[in-house]
């Protein structure tokens, strides 16, 4: 299902640009932000690591950025669907995990862990 794991990168990178646009128009010193991308295999799993220089998250509301139509975006910017769709496809479709760590005021970067399966089968198999 490589075209929802594309879904939930571009998901992660959209945020990761909003949050940093926020902080850049918080600030009178106006410059760029930095998301990067890591990947990396851990045993019998894919790592893929994206992190930003934005805002961070809030202590008050990291246990709910996962929860379908929560969102912090003004109105008509987001329908707090993301996170929600990116945490349902990594771990119900893949069998993997999402988490984060995020520092507010400096950044966040989020995880994903998807199993690297030894077997594929091919169509009629």
């Amino acid at each position: 299902m490589a075209n929802e794991i594309s879904q939930v990168i571009l998901n992660l990178l959209v945020n990761a640009a909003h949050t940093i646009s926020e902080k850049i128009g918080q600030t009178e010193e106006k410059g760029q932000g930095q998301i990067t991308v890591r990947t990396e295999r851990e045993d019998s799993s894919v790592l893929i690591r994206i992190t930003d220089t934005g805002c961070g998250i809030p202590a008050p509301i990291q246990d709910r950025i996962f929860d379908p139509f929560f969102t912090t975006k003004a109105v008509g910017r987001g329908t707090g669907q993301g996170l929600a769709i990116v945490h349902d496809v990594v771990t119900r479709k893949h069998g993997g995990s999402l988490s984060f760590e995020t520092i507010p005021g400096e950044g966040t970067t989020f995880t994903i862990r998807l199993p690297i399966t030894a077997e594929r089968k091919c169509h009629g198999e």
